[in-house]
């Protein structure tokens, strides 16, 4: 889902912190909206990906493919 990732001063998560928190979300129901970006160097356009969690269903959006990724929870 996510395409790449690298740690920055602007955003200092790992890729496995970024996944943890994303399942950590999802799993636990937080409902809201959140926003993950990466910018590598100097490029002119960024990586957004956005998480909605909504009971009972969570999008993961990768906006700039316009990719949509479902999270089904088995219970």
């Amino acid at each position: 889902m996510i395409r790449k990732w690298m740690p920055s001063r602007k955003n200092p998560m790992t890729i496995g912190e970024v996944t943890d928190d994303i399942l950590d979300k999802v799993e636990n129901n937080r409902e809201g909206e959140y926003y993950y970006s990466y910018c590598a160097g100097n490029a002119k356009y960024k990586d957004i990906y956005k998480l909605v969690v909504h009971n009972p269903d969570s999008y993961f959006i990768d906006i700039k493919n316009f990719q949509i990724y479902r999270f089904i929870m088995n219970s």
